[in-house]
């Protein structure tokens, strides 16, 4: 080999030992965007298997509640004491597969007796004291109905009013005395309460949304989905045990093969539902007259029949027989 190819070779080791040894360029990143904090969890959400006081010193309950759910709870000891209620008052329940906030209204019933306790959240802190002291903070929220009920019907309006005073803390609104006050303007609810009271309506007006159907249909197709409904419930008599399920065949022209008016459907309906024991077979006429009711604007009926499904269905499932308690906690 010449030298001169030698000196070239030995020239193009050295270049490229020396790129290789060189620091890469910079890589251009993007910014990792900022990701907002996930807001905190409801400790009283939380689901507790089995809970059984007996006996038990209300101070020690309260500090049990702080060690299982990790909230921040603070309690008015001087307001408490004024109504005859102090750390010693003893606490006797027992509840299971209950939420701790079920769990913790059921302490206050039990420790307070005639005289109301209640809580409420306030800036992440959980407030304990008499009702009445409680009674005096009050917060507002507004809340859009537009998808609910008609802003220019005043019965719906007043309707869904009467359901929100009859349902959350029937006793703090101004009608009966309270200082609870709940309002519509332009299709939206104004409501003032206890911080507790507001988000139960909240909850509440969630729940009838939920509820809701907002999918359009003409009349006709209402009424023979009811029908279909109605269908539904004549094949589950079968394997009902009601009694009064057994003449569920023929209600409501079963037989009748062209579609029939809505309100020729909604009155069998209606005199159906009046005759049924069964919670499966009246959820089922519910929902059927629920979609007929909203197609022929009769808003106050579809407001009364979402309201008995919540409360009809929660009573129900709060009377369901739950496993037997642990022995309660250690004080």
């Amino acid at each position: 080999m010449s030298p001169s190819k030698v000196l070239l070779i030995a020239l193009i080791v050295i270049v490229a030992a020396t790129l290789l040894a060189a620091d890469p360029p910079p890589q251009k990143t993007s910014p990792t965007p900022a990701t907002a904090p996930a807001p905190p969890a409801d400790p009283l959400a939380k689901t507790l298997p089995k809970v059984e006081f007996s006996g038990i010193p209300l101070g020690d309950v309260i500090q049990y509640f702080r060690d299982v759910t990790g909230a921040n709870i603070h309690i008015r000891w001087a307001a408490l004491e004024q109504a005859g209620i102090n750390k010693d008052t003893p606490v006797n329940i027992k509840a299971a597969g209950v939420t701790a906030q079920r769990a913790l209204e059921l302490v206050l019933e039990d420790a307070g007796g005639a005289n109301p306790l209640d809580y409420m959240v306030k800036d992440g802190v959980i407030v304990i004291s008499t009702a009445d002291d409680l009674a005096r903070h009050t917060e507002t929220m507004t809340l859009d109905v537009r998808d609910l009920v008609d802003p220019t019907d005043d019965k719906a309006i007043g309707g869904l009013m009467d359901l929100i005073r009859e349902n959350v803390a029937p006793d703090s609104w101004r009608q009966v005395g309270g200082r609870g006050a709940v309002s519509e303007l332009n299709g939206a609810l104004v409501v003032t309460n206890t911080p507790k009271a507001v988000k139960e309506v909240e909850a509440l007006v969630e729940s009838l949304r939920k509820v809701q159907t907002r999918r359009p249909a003409s009349p006709g197709a209402l009424a023979r989905q009811a029908d279909v409904k109605i269908r539904l419930v004549s094949s589950m008599k079968e394997t009902c045990d009601d009694p009064a399920a057994m003449g569920l065949i023929g209600v409501a022209g079963l037989r009748d093969e062209a579609p029939r008016e809505a309100k020729d459907v909604i009155a069998d309906l209606e005199a159906l539902l009046a005759s049924l024991d069964s919670l499966t077979l009246r959820n089922a006429v519910r929902l059927a007259l629920k979609d007929l009711y909203r197609v022929t604007g009769d808003q106050l009926k579809l407001l009364q029949t979402l309201k008995d499904m919540v409360t009809e269905n929660d009573g129900a499932l709060s009377r369901r027989p739950g496993p037997r308690p642990t022995p309660r906690p250690s004080r």
